[in-house]
């Protein structure tokens, strides 16, 4: 048989063929992974094969395939400087490498490497295709690929399964003429392959358009699942199949879906209050999940040194508490409580606060990742007053304001509509906030983490759950109530971390508290002008575990108020929430401070 690459012709189309079937591999990737942007990478591997077209240089190819590598990942992660990007890959592969590596790396070292892996694979399928002809064996690959997403993931692959067929056709005709011509140089080949083309064109367009029977085999997860149960695993109670394992995870751009419940500890903590531990905050949100705001700006403190941070005015009553924290796994970074002070550990660690996303990371003095297992806490613990709470007035700076109540321009209008009729009629800012909140508690939402969806690509993860499903977990909850909040131009933001756990004992007059990755948590934190950032819970089944008092003359109760009690626990009378109490299983997905708490990190 004749090179497919024995002629100019050949050579574009075939090198086209295996840029095609390359192709074929990403575009699912954004449907059933949390990879965005895929048209970099597509763009990419474009490149990649018309640089193989046009012969050039292999240094010469490579340079123009780093330079960009380079120009995509300073675009999609927003490096100031050449010098960031060597350095955020170098910080990655060494979190990444020093400590747990069953999780996963930071996101541009990840983009890097999958850029790496698609400038193998797209030599390899030129070496194959081009240079050997030997397509079959990548065509029936990608073809198998796409109906294995198709039946076991939430990918339709309708459309790919067309084009691979009409590929297939085409590869086949165009390949078979060239054996005939080879045989018969005088054979009109051009006649030839025009009427091969023609008849299965027409029998695609005809099989696309006309009716079809539905799927014969809708849910073969389920079969599978049950053909290989054991007899106690088949019973009608047994969770639904999960797509990712409950935990603190680093990427949250793409929620949904169900999860595994793990009941791994994560750390154990002495405490002397109950609250949750909060990780990072994220504030922007895309319309299927939480992306950070881009800053590479960071405040670092030292060993015992007091944190430069003013978490609230003195309208807010505090108490200093101190907690122990002894990590289970090796980790690179601190969960800690709102108030946060001080830190002390028995080694030389430097802490690193993120200022984008509040997420304090643990280094040498040259910013090297070192793991932290044990270390003591020192923090500020609220008491919210109502009272100022309600007479904070709306926020008037454009720029916070720009930034805190950013949505995307697809956010469905009836959300919008929603936000508006569920504060009809509340004056203050505080009672907004609080009629958002108790809305999930009071209109049939319920928690739910197996039975959970996905949104579609034309779909917002905001609106397919309060209007759709109303169903999920915290993140469905705590995204839902930050997007209402914002739409009434009130700045919020998305906090994850972990619930406190679960009570396991005292020690040495401290609550001794194990938090699992079943504790994974999210919730929500409303900014009030001249008090700083206040956190809310609207998650079905879970209390704010937050101090909310009103003064001792009002007698008007609050929804929500917590005491203290002889110095140590709190009594919380949410006697509507509690009753509804169950096992969380949650998921996990600049300028100097001018006003108490509002701390521009980043």
């Amino acid at each position: 048989m004749r090179p497919l690459g024995a002629n100019m012709l050949s050579t574009v189309l075939s090198n086209a063929l295996a840029a095609w079937l390359l192709t074929e591999w990403l575009w699912p990737l954004e449907a059933v992974t949390d990879t965005a942007h895929i048209g970099v990478f597509v763009s990419f591997v474009a490149l990649c094969f018309g640089l193989h077209l046009l012969r050039v240089p292999i240094w010469l190819s490579a340079l123009g395939k780093m330079v960009y590598i380079w120009w995509a990942l300073s675009r999609l992660f927003s490096f100031a400087s050449i010098a960031a990007l060597p350095h955020a890959l170098w910080r990655d592969s060494t979190v990444w490498l020093l400590g747990d590596r069953s999780s996963m790396p930071g996101d541009a070292l990840r983009t890097f490497v999958f850029f790496l892996l698609l400038w193998a694979v797209s030599f390899l399928l030129h070496w194959l295709i081009v240079r050997r002809n030997r397509w079959f064996v990548p065509y029936a690959l990608t073809v198998g690929y796409i109906a294995v997403l198709d039946t076991f993931l939430p990918y339709s692959g309708n459309g790919a399964i067309l084009r691979l067929v009409a590929l297939g056709f085409f590869a086949f005709v165009w390949l078979q003429g060239e054996e005939l011509q080879a045989k018969a140089p005088s054979f009109r080949i051009g006649k030839w392959r025009a009427a091969a083309l023609f008849i299965p064109a027409v029998a695609l367009a005809v099989g696309y358009a006309g009716p079809k029977l539905p799927p014969q085999w809708p849910d073969p997860v389920a079969f599978i699942r049950s053909y290989h149960a054991q007899p106690e695993e088949t019973n009608d109670d047994s969770p639904s199949p999960g797509v990712a394992k409950v935990g603190y995870g680093q990427n949250d751009s793409r929620l949904g879906g169900p999860f595994i419940a793990d009941d791994a500890v994560v750390f154990i903590a002495k405490d002397q209050g109950r609250h949750y531990w909060r990780v990072e905050t994220k504030d922007i949100y895309t319309g299927k999940g939480w992306e950070a705001f881009q800053s590479e700006q960071v405040q670092s403190f030292g060993n015992g040194e007091l944190i430069r941070y003013e978490w609230w005015s003195d309208k807010v009553k505090t108490v200093e508490q101190t907690a122990e924290i002894t990590r289970q796994d090796q980790a690179f970074h601190l969960v800690y409580p709102l108030g946060l002070q001080q830190v002390q550990t028995s080694d030389h660690i430097v802490y690193r606060m993120h200022m984008a996303t509040e997420k304090i990371y643990t280094s040498d003095q040259n910013a090297n990742a070192l793991p932290i297992r044990q270390y003591m806490l020192t923090y500020m613990e609220p008491d919210f007053p109502i009272e100022a709470l309600r007479a904070a007035p709306p926020v008037q700076d454009p720029p916070f304001l720009k930034r805190y109540t950013q949505l995307p321009e697809t956010l469905p209008q009836r959300v919008r509509e929603l936000a508006k009729q569920i504060t009809d009629g509340k004056e203050t800012v505080y009672d907004k906030v609080k009629a958002i909140e108790q809305y999930f508690h009071l209109n049939g939402y319920t928690y739910e983490t197996t039975d959970v969806a996905v949104p579609g690509p034309d779909q917002d993860y905001v609106d397919q759950f309060l209007f759709e499903t109303k169903q999920g977990y915290c993140d469905n909850f705590s995204t839902s109530m930050a997007v209402l909040v914002r739409t009434l131009g009130i700045p919020a933001r998305w906090v994850k971390g972990y619930t406190s756990g679960r009570l396991v004992g005292e020690q040495d007059g401290q609550s001794v508290y194990e938090v699992r990755n079943n504790d994974a948590h999210s919730w929500v934190e409303v900014y009030f002008e001249g008090i700083g950032w206040v956190p809310f819970e609207p998650t079905q089944g879970f209390v704010n575990p937050y101090a909310f008092s009103l003064a001792a003359s009002n007698p008007e109760e609050p929804e929500h108020s917590c005491s203290r009690k002889n110095g140590k626990r709190r009594v919380c009378r949410s006697i509507n929430y509690l009753s509804n109490l169950r096992r969380h299983r949650g998921s996990i997905g600049g300028r100097s401070w001018r006003m108490f708490g509002r701390g521009k990190w980043g």
